[in-house]
């Protein structure tokens, strides 16, 4: 692993020692849970890909709503995409996380802005569940959005797991 991977890694670390520490403490985490979508009231859908990519997710966003019709669903997208998926039926809240930053200061900046948009618009929400319906590699930092939102669960794929 090169330096670059070491410093992803550490970060990995980091986040997860002290958010598993803060989020228990508030009681947003709750070990050996499992789903039980008629329990959902709240769900978070992170989606910061581009149009095609949005486009293929509303039959998703439509079978979560046919499956949850009580929840309220907020649907996170970068701002490029915000007008295409503001008035979107099966959502009730578009929020907007800007993925652009300086190359150099990338990784960091994305976490800082992830804590930001979670700190002010996801924590007092209290999500049950939290989804990233993306198959490949997160390059975006919806992981870290996922994870910083409190959500009591959280599913999503994994790059390194094939299965």
């Amino acid at each position: 692993m090169d330096l670059i991977g070491y410093l992803l890694w550490f970060q990995v670390v980091i986040a997860y020692a002290f958010g598993e520490i803060f989020f228990w403490f508030l009681g947003m985490r709750q070990k050996g849970k499992e789903i039980d979508l008629t329990k959902v009231k709240r769900l978070l859908i992170v989606r910061l890909d581009r149009i095609g990519d949005i486009v293929m997710t509303i039959p998703f966003l439509r079978e979560m709503r046919r499956l949850l019709p009580n929840a309220r669903i907020t649907l996170v997208v970068i701002p490029q995409i915000y007008n295409i998926v503001e008035l979107c039926p099966y959502v009730d809240e578009v929020l907007t996380f800007d993925k652009d930053t300086h190359r150099l200061l990338r990784p960091l900046q994305r976490h800082w802005r992830a804590l930001k948009l979670s700190e002010k618009h996801l924590w007092k929400q209290q999500f049950d569940l939290a989804l990233l319906p993306r198959w490949d590699i997160d390059s975006y930092h919806a992981t870290y959005l996922a994870y910083f939102s409190g959500a009591s669960l959280r599913v999503g794929h994994s790059e390194k797991v094939n299965v």
